[in-house]
């Protein structure tokens, strides 16, 4: 999969929304073994919280560091906000058909996800935001959500949209298809991820964690040794292994309690196959370890929605051999190039080595 871009031209706009939208929170967490001391950066934006671990950074780079992630996150929240205006606005004129320049940033994505379509063969659809509405994970989650009727599913598999259907003519664009909606949420927190640490290594960082609740990317080591990450069983309730990250690397992981609801007994999730257009089935759990978080990320969602029966294909040809995976029975699924690097906490699940080159 093609690398994706690693930042955008940051405007004064950032400069105001970062202290008036973001929180920023910089502390002390003390040194260890009389090593560097790493500070915790903590902001709340593109709804998750994210946190920046910087270790043997000056003072003056703490500062210039907090400035920067505030700024980049809040150009990021005007930006690609679903709920925002910006992609309200961008929303409507691509329904309309009209012909306009969207934000550069925004731009970038829809050129990245027509990548990202292609090579994941549809299961990660940048355009599938009318799905995503259809079944409520657009906005704040119903007091009482439902699913959707499956005439209304079947609708919208008779039609499913495509990026292919936006036209590029230098910086503006203009859709084909009416159907097509926006729905950046799956790659917009491992963007701001990636965006983050290429502003950072602009800073001459060279020890860092940024991590949300589903992706981190690491940078060097932690006072000498590697960052540890835990990978959490389905629904976070205790850790399945923690995973040494050293040099420059990003782990993702998607599960189907990150976002969902119950309904009558069965719960639905927002990874949705829009082949079916019904939440993927027979994967409870995907975890890829690669360079960057963004390429982690839509990884890991296209092997959940190809589902037990096809992810060592597509992993395959993906070129991912960093790979776990808990399937609906609770099989624990690794793959040899990434067992070797997992410290296992949990003695009682039941693990089984498999290579994605051999389905």
């Amino acid at each position: 999969m093609r690398r994706p871009l690693a930042g955008d031209r940051l405007t004064a706009l950032g400069r105001r929304l970062g202290r008036g939208v973001l929180l920023g929170l910089l502390a002390l967490l003390g040194a260890c073994q009389d090593r560097a001391p790493v500070v915790l950066a903590q902001f709340r934006a593109l709804g998750t919280q994210f946190e920046v671990r910087l270790v043997g950074a000056t003072p003056d780079q703490v500062e210039r560091a907090r400035g920067i992630i505030a700024q980049a996150l809040g150009v990021l929240e005007h930006e690609w906000s679903p709920q925002g205006e910006n992609m309200q606005r961008v929303n409507q004129l691509l329904s309309r058909g009209e012909t306009f320049v969207p934000p550069p940033s925004v731009l970038r994505l829809i050129r990245l996800g027509q990548i990202i379509e292609s090579e994941t063969e549809g299961l990660v659809n940048l355009g599938n935001g009318g799905l995503t509405r259809l079944w409520g994970f657009a906005g704040e989650p119903a007091a009482n959500q439902h699913p959707p009727s499956q005439r209304q599913l079947d609708a919208w598999v008779r039609h499913v949209p495509s990026l292919r259907a936006i036209e590029s003519d230098g910086l503006r664009v203009r859709s084909s298809d009416p159907n097509l909606l926006l729905d950046l949420a799956p790659i917009v927190r491992a963007q701001a991820i990636d965006l983050v640490i290429h502003r950072l290594k602009g800073l001459g960082m060279r020890h860092v964690l940024v991590q949300t609740p589903y992706e981190q990317r690491a940078l060097g080591e932690r006072s000498g040794q590697p960052w540890r990450v835990p990978i959490l069983h389905p629904g976070g309730s205790s850790v399945l292994a923690i995973l040494p990250l050293r040099g420059d690397e990003a782990l993702a992981t998607v599960s189907e309690y990150d976002r969902s609801f119950i309904d009558r007994g069965q719960r639905y999730h927002d990874l949705l196959d829009p082949r079916t257009g019904q939440p993927a089935r027979g994967l409870r759990l995907v975890a890829v370890l690669d360079q960057e978080a963004t390429r982690a990320t839509v990884v890991a969602r296209a092997l959940f929605i190809a589902g037990p029966r096809d992810w060592q294909r597509l992993a395959l040809d993906l070129g991912t051999h960093r790979v776990l995976l808990i399937d609906a029975g609770g099989q624990v699924w690794v793959s040899p190039r990434l067992a070797e690097r997992l410290e296992p906490l949990d003695p009682s699940a039941a693990v089984t080595i498999v290579d994605p080159v051999a389905p």
